[in-house]
């Protein structure tokens, strides 16, 4: 019955890193063009949270409630020896995932700034579209005026 609890509160942990992870950061309502892209970036967002929390899975023994004596402390033993091989096997991994997550999550700053900036820059050039249909339609009406 404990393993029940023990797995729902390290399923509490996770769920409140990943919303502390998602509210830490105001969402921007994105133009209707950069939909796509902006539901994209956070797909990606996502999945980058997600693998950030399971980076270390493995690296703490489990709590051994069902063995007693002699036979817990030969497990505890066989756990020690195999999750040390496990660690010197999984740390150039480990150390890799760890850089590539970074190196992702640098590009996906890196994609938001862009996307910003498109929305700002389409923003722009749909105002100088405005003026610049006030001024053809003045235009037009100096030229009737002078015509006339």
């Amino acid at each position: 019955m404990e393993y029940q609890r023990l797995d729902e509160e390290r399923l509490e942990d996770v769920l409140r890193r990943l919303r502390a992870a998602s509210a830490g950061e105001e969402r921007v309502v994105p133009a209707p063009e950069s939909d796509t892209a902006e539901r994209l970036l956070l797909a990606a967002e996502q999945s980058l949270t997600e693998a950030e929390c399971g980076t270390q899975v493995g690296l703490q023994s489990a709590p051994m409630y069902r063995q007693r004596g002699l036979k817990r402390a030969l497990a505890r033993l066989v756990e020690r020896l195999y999750l040390r091989v496990a660690e010197l096997t999984n740390r150039d991994v480990r150390r890799f995932n760890g850089a590539a997550l970074e190196t992702m999550t640098a590009l996906l700053g890196f994609c938001r700034e862009q996307q910003r900036r498109s929305d700002a820059l389409a923003a722009e050039l749909l105002r100088q579209k405005q003026v610049n249909a006030e001024l053809t339609h003045r235009l037009a009406a100096l030229e009737e005026r002078e015509s006339e």
